[in-house]
């Protein structure tokens, strides 16, 4: 695709700046911002990036069901949020040990109201705590990453969160087969800059 339909394409938003043609526009439901990369006279690379999001797990979760359900299962991936998945486990295994001493206590006619109180409160305890580490994970850094190839291009999501600020996501998509004439041009547009500065 030339430069000619990538703007027409984008529509009224759509600018050339620095060679690249950039767009604000709205992807499934999120506000992004487009940037288009040519080799060659056409289209090789296409970058979303989406600032800010208020959550970063469930908007790469989003992000990553979205991408899969085009492409299938990502064929790498890697996040920092291993820690989430082993606390939500541990919360299941504990409802089903909770779950299984108050049937052996039905199963053996103890009832005893206080045992039964205090079990809850326990219980209550320990779920207030796992919350609470669970939140504060949640506005912890995290990182993830996500990558699938298909015959002519191969996508990438990228998502990163500081301590307490929103996420941001890029996603891109590159073409294996303007890739190496993308990158030898990135490379002479670097040369040039830095020859300017």
């Amino acid at each position: 695709m030339p430069r000619s339909e990538v703007v027409a394409a984008l529509g009224p938003t759509a600018i050339v700046e620095d060679g690249k043609v950039v767009a604000a526009i709205v992807v499934a439901g999120y506000e992004a911002k487009v940037y288009c990369s040519f080799a060659g006279g056409r289209l090789s690379d296409i970058s979303l990036w989406l600032p800010s999001l208020a959550s970063a797990r469930s908007s790469y979760a989003d992000i990553k069901g979205l991408l899969s359900t085009k492409y299938g299962r990502p064929a790498r991936e890697r996040t920092t949020d291993t820690v989430i998945d082993d606390l939500e486990s541990l919360y299941v295994l504990r409802q089903i040990g909770d779950s299984l001493n108050q049937s052996a206590r039905l199963a053996s006619g103890v009832h005893s109201t206080q045992d039964s109180t205090g079990a809850a409160i326990r219980s209550e305890g320990t779920s207030m705590r796992a919350a609470m580490e669970r939140d504060r994970l949640l506005k912890s850094p995290f990182e993830a990453r996500a990558a699938w190839a298909t015959g002519e291009t191969v996508v990438t999501l990228a998502l990163t969160q500081e301590r307490g600020a929103g996420a941001d996501v890029l996603v891109r998509y590159r073409s294996s087969i303007l890739w190496k004439e993308a990158a030898e041009q990135r490379r002479v547009e670097q040369a040039r800059r830095a020859a300017d500065f």
